[in-house]
């Protein structure tokens, strides 16, 4: 039906009637019923609508002029009536048949509201697709084809023709994700309507690459395509027939890369105040791997999982990443999974359980992570509980031959309060000596306390943890393990606190003896002592290969004074 009028009038409309059957029909005890403002209005028909044919009812014939021109039928309708008036905002149309004095409900069409389809810029009429639902706005488009009309630049619809509708294709993959340099078949199925018979001219397009089309089989359409690099965009079909008529569908897919080579090297469960849930994983292969799409899980049936987006991962490099709630893991034990874009499980583990503020490790078996400073930049000491007048410190130390630039390094405590360097370069074996005043880390001086260092990469780098702070006392770094200042002096007695003796020859084979308090104390040079003509017992002489051999200096720990002699003279008899 043609509600909206045409160029030359609002009036210049129409509407078809159809007969499905095999028989002709006499119209004389059929009647139109339009709904109006002022009521229903009924339209009495005259004629006979043949098997399988249109019947055109229309407002004027087609020669009748309007006010800015002729009608722009041109074909003769089959009944005319000035009565026939569509509403454009109140559309609702009926087919009645006098029935033994009742009038019978042949067909309706609209909901008492603006009409489904068609429009008046430009014009169009309102086209049923099939015998369908006529109350059901899914029973109708507008038409885009003009023909048995005049002024076919503005004027739309087919009275006395059959209907042409836009081409209706579904995609049949409810796939969305396909993995890179593998065949898959895209199907398309043609839902026209029955005995739509066209020619029809199909295209496919992803990412400016044209698909084939394959061989069609009844109504399905198939194409064949493998592509080979990670990406997502538009699935381009295209669908033109003979009316030129073009229908174009878009369905977003994405092509992705599946990999063997993801580990997760940390996880943090149960983290503390102002800390967050995180997992490191871990790329072990050459190239890069980009997780776009792919999925971060806990144990099926828990969080849902959280798609990951924009994240790509360098070669055997680290990335941290934050759940922020996302997915919440379980401190009493849990799983951590890495999806694929169809949800596919490529990576697993388990842990049993997490303690507070514990980073559990991959190459403990997700439990607790033992480290040890075995990198060149550490944690060498810190001063927890000063003493009346001093601050807090923390030394940071580089052990190596080279400078290292310490751009985005930082420290952390156990309640998450960061300090990061910024245009700082440690020179090799420097330490530096970072006061409260700078870090504002406040140590904690009774209770359990942890001090963490990291480097840019969020790699820990040395991480001390103690239960309570000794007053005035340092917690040094020695040996593998940190130990308080105390422990260090307590088997010294002889020379009273001095922990390190540096013993020489000169070149008048005269014994040099330097003893430096411990670096502990500031490195302070207590005493150096000048001894000749030592008489050791069992000595002669010294000869020249002897004299060079211990011309270096030996620095030798001594826990009393006669363990010391006792150490010069082994060091100098020559057996």
């Amino acid at each position: 039906m043609n509600w909206a009028g045409s160029t030359s009038s609002s009036a210049d409309e129409w509407l078809e009637l159809y007969n499905n059957s095999n028989n002709d029909i006499d119209l004389s005890e059929y009647q139109i019923s339009l709904l109006t403002s002022s009521g229903e209005k009924y339209i009495a028909l005259s004629g006979v609508i043949k098997s399988q044919d249109y019947f055109l009812v229309a407002n004027n014939d087609k020669d009748y002029s309007f006010k800015n021109g002729q009608s722009v039928l041109n074909i003769d309708p089959d009944f005319t009536s000035s009565s026939l008036s569509l509403s454009n905002s109140e559309l609702y149309i009926r087919l009645l048949k006098n029935n033994l004095d009742n009038l019978e409900e042949i067909d309706s069409i609209g909901d008492n509201n603006d009409p489904f389809f068609g429009s008046t810029e430009p014009y169009r009429s309102m086209q049923r697709i099939g015998i369908k639902d006529g109350l059901n706005s899914e029973s109708f488009q507008s038409s885009y084809v003009c023909i048995n009309l005049e002024n076919c630049d503005n004027n739309f619809g087919t009275p006395k023709a059959k209907n042409i509708f836009i081409p209706e294709i579904k995609l049949l993959n409810n796939q969305v994700n396909y993995e890179i340099n593998k065949d898959y078949i895209f199907q398309f199925e043609n839902i026209f309507v029955d005995n739509d018979q066209r020619d029809l001219e199909v295209k496919l397009n992803y990412s400016n690459q044209e698909i084939s089309a394959q061989k069609t089989q009844d109504d399905i359409i198939n194409f064949s395509f493998n592509y080979n690099k990670t990406s997502c965009d538009n699935l381009l079909f295209s669908i033109t027939d003979q009316y030129n008529i073009e229908k174009l569908i878009e369905n977003r897919i994405c092509f992705f890369k599946k990999f063997d080579n993801l580990e997760i090297k940390e996880i943090l469960a149960n983290p503390n105040n102002d800390e967050n849930e995180y997992v490191k994983l871990f790329n072990n292969s050459n190239e890069i791997i980009d997780l776009e799409n792919y999925y971060i899980d806990d144990k099926d049936g828990g969080s849902q999982p959280y798609q990951l987006n924009n994240l790509t991962i360098l070669p055997k490099k680290n990335y941290q990443l934050l759940l922020n709630n996302k997915i919440i893991l379980n401190d009493s034990g849990d799983e951590v999974r890495i999806l694929d874009p169809n949800l596919t499980e490529i990576l697993k583990i388990i842990f049993k359980n997490s303690g507070d503020g514990e980073v559990l490790c991959q190459k403990n078996d997700y439990l607790k992570c033992q480290y040890k400073n075995l990198s060149n930049i550490i944690i060498s000491s810190i001063l927890p509980d000063p003493k009346t007048g001093e601050e807090e410190e923390i030394t940071i130390e580089n052990l190596s031959q080279q400078s290292v630039d310490l751009n985005n390094y930082y420290l952390k405590d156990k309640s998450g309060k960061k300090f990061t360097f910024q245009n700082k370069i440690i020179n090799n074996k420097e330490k530096i000596v970072l006061k409260y005043n700078e870090t504002k880390i406040n140590l904690n001086n009774s209770g359990f306390e942890s001090l963490t260092l990291f480097n840019y990469d969020n790699e820990i780098l040395s991480k001390l943890e103690y239960e309570k702070a000794r007053e005035g006392l340092r917690y040094f770094y020695q040996n593998n393990q940190y130990i308080w200042e105390e422990e260090i002096d307590q088997n010294i007695s002889d020379l009273n606190n001095v922990s390190d003796a540096i013993i020489s020859l000169d070149s008048n084979n005269n014994q040099n003896i330097s003893v430096a308090k411990s670096e502990y104390k500031n490195n302070q040079l207590i005493e150096k002592y000048q001894k000749t003509d030592v008489e050791i017992k069992g000595v002669k002489n010294i000869d020249k290969e002897s004299k060079n051999s211990y011309n270096n200096i030996l620095v030798l720990s001594i826990f009393g004074l006669s363990t010391l002699w006792k150490l010069i003279l082994k060091t100098l008899i020559k057996v």
